[in-house]
């Protein structure tokens, strides 16, 4: 586990990798340490769970869905590129995935099984999602 002060310098590298959004009415802060948060979560297998505390270590196909354009947007397309990656491979091969009315969970122990083939280095499908 890195000291604190080189996950200091790791989260700034990653965040300046990208761009943070100018948002009007929230501070410029706010908005970095929510696209970091989406990071921290993300953790070593790039998918997002629903909260750090163990009860909550779910993968939500829509909530990743979201995660996965934010982090487009802000030009982070590699890390968008494996949530889309881990989301194709756990949706049903005959159907999408449920509407949020009937909450479809994936364990966070399924994403230890397929990150491992996810691609970092296709994102030119991603490059559509920049803002224009």
């Amino acid at each position: 586990m890195p000291d604190s002060a080189e996950l200091a310098r790791k989260q700034a590298a990653w965040l300046a990798a990208g761009t943070v959004p100018s948002i009007s009415g929230l501070d410029s802060d706010m908005v970095a340490i929510a696209l970091l948060d989406l990071h921290v979560l993300s953790g070593a297998d790039g998918v997002p769970v629903a909260g750090w505390s163990q009860p909550w270590r779910y993968v939500w196909p829509r909530d990743s869905a979201l995660v996965a354009s934010a982090l487009a947007r802000t030009g982070h397309l590699a890390d968008a590129e494996r949530i889309v990656d881990f989301l194709q491979q756990v949706q049903p091969a005959v159907a999408c995935f449920r509407p949020a009315t009937c909450p479809m969970a994936v364990e966070y122990r399924m994403i230890a099984a397929s990150s491992s083939t996810a691609s970092a280095g296709r994102c030119g499908r991603l490059n559509r999602w920049r803002p224009s």
